[in-house]
């Protein structure tokens, strides 16, 4: 499961950079490149990114004063993925630590 929500913040990033987003992409790009946080930390900063205002749901891609109707469309199933993928991450490590 970490290699596919790895997957998906590559494609976010990529994404992201194409646009000229640097302030998010430099955020991923830390969590991207995590290799050291417990697992379960590592998903709770993921989740964190989704929370409050000014959140990483709050983005909207604009280039020159335009919105990018494609990219937020495909902005926005990324961002579905990466929750659903970080939340059944969480139920399956829940799960483990139970049954041990």
């Amino acid at each position: 499961m970490e290699k596919e929500i790895r997957k998906i913040l590559l494609e976010i990033i990529e994404l992201l950079e194409i646009v000229g987003e640097y302030n998010w992409t430099t955020t991923l790009k830390r969590l991207y490149a995590d290799n050291v946080s417990p697992q379960k930390d590592w998903l709770r900063k993921i989740k964190s990114l989704f929370g409050g205002m000014g959140s990483f749901t709050d983005l909207v891609l604009m280039r020159n004063g335009i919105f990018c109707i494609d990219e937020n469309n495909k902005l926005d199933q990324l961002r579905d993925r990466l929750y659903n993928r970080m939340a059944q991450s969480f139920v399956e490590l829940n799960n483990s630590e139970k049954s041990q």
